[in-house]
């Protein structure tokens, strides 16, 4: 039985407005701290509760008393920007992907008010 099947068993996964959270997988990243990435499906839905009661899950399981363990949470929209900017051929780090989409967004925020201003809506 993997780890995220056993998370299931003792507490039901977190849902919020009919959606509810699906743990696609985990994968530990680093050692020191033990880090784990989280894949799932939508990351407003991961608690920090629920991130609480994993983290102390995985301390009684292998023994990680005093040692903290950190995660990291991804979903779908993340891997869909990763996958977009790896077939661009470039190299965009995280913050330069979340600096281009805010960019747009206020861009396309500004023409809306040009656009209600000129038409008097």
């Amino acid at each position: 039985m993997c780890i995220r099947d056993r998370f299931k068993k003792v507490q039901p996964l977190p849902s919020q407005d009919g959606q509810q959270l699906r743990i696609r997988f985990i994968s530990q990243v680093k050692i020191r701290p033990p880090t784990f990435t989280l894949f799932v499906n939508d990351r407003n839905l991961v608690q920090k509760n629920y991130l609480t009661f994993m983290r102390r899950s995985l301390m009684q399981e292998f023994g990680f008393g005093g040692i903290p363990i950190r995660f990291l949470v991804r979903d779908a929209k993340y891997q869909t920007k990763k996958r977009q900017s790896e077939r661009m051929g470039k190299e965009m780090t995280r913050k330069r992907m979340f600096l281009k989409q805010r960019r747009q967004e206020s861009y396309a925020r500004r023409r809306i008010e040009i656009l209600n201003r000129t038409h008097n809506f």
